[in-house]
């Protein structure tokens, strides 16, 4: 078998690179639910593991392989390690950082959609901290985890809509702050991607409602304040 055969097949069980992160519902004014993640597809580790290369000496290899895929940069013990960079033929890119066949430290990964992920990598997935620009223009900056959304970040809405606070696998959970583009603004606790827990909800106008919130809705007793 060839050098390049080899790495075909190690490529070929890696089809189903990194998903992009999945798009969240907006919370319609003045501020129910923020909208359930929908379950994430299967994700390809950007890890073409064994590239079995006979070094003639060079230290940066460039490889076309049977089934299309192209890969250009650093090689080490076999396997990409080092500066590089790994074209699949459905469009996909990541160039980057690699450490022992992986993608791991700071890199840039885009999807055939427009869709860039630009930050940090660990053993082939997002992971750290990085900024996500979506084909419809919303954008995500700050913590990442298994290339999902986890810990604090802002998230900007193509609408003009904005989210701050924590995350957890991809949806708003902990404190947040929600603020729509017409000027209304969310300031408490979330669970699961839905306003739930004590928060604050500020009308444009200035009224306000303090109070528990429940799946979107308030619940109970609150303070509002005209």
């Amino acid at each position: 078998m060839s050098d390049c055969e080899e790495a075909s097949d190690v490529v070929a069980t890696t089809r189903n690179n990194i998903p992009e992160p999945e798009k969240e519902n907006r919370p319609s004014p003045p501020a129910v639910i923020a909208g359930r993640s929908r379950s994430q597809g299967g994700g390809r580790r950007v890890t073409p593991t064994s590239f079995t290369v006979v070094s003639d000496g060079r230290s940066v290899v460039e490889r076309v392989l049977p089934n299309g895929d192209f890969y250009v940069g650093c090689f080490s013990g076999n396997v990409p390690n080092g500066s590089g960079k790994y074209l699949w033929t459905d469009g996909c890119m990541y160039e980057g950082e690699w450490k022992r066949g992986k993608a791991s430290g700071k890199g840039k990964f885009s999807w055939p959609s427009g869709a860039t992920y630009e930050g940090e990598f660990k053993s082939g997935r997002m992971e750290g901290f990085g900024t996500f620009v979506g084909s419809d223009g919303d954008t995500y900056r700050g913590s990442w985890s298994s290339d999902r959304k986890h810990g604090f970040g802002q998230k900007r809405y193509a609408n003009g809509d904005l989210y701050e606070g924590w995350w957890k696998r991809n949806v708003q959970d902990g404190q947040g702050r929600y603020v729509w583009k017409n000027g209304n603004e969310y300031v408490g606790e979330w669970r699961n991607g839905v306003i739930s827990g004590k928060g604050e909800l500020v009308w444009v106008n200035g009224n306000r409602f303090e109070g528990q919130w429940e799946n979107g809705v308030p619940k109970g007793q609150g303070i509002v304040k005209i």
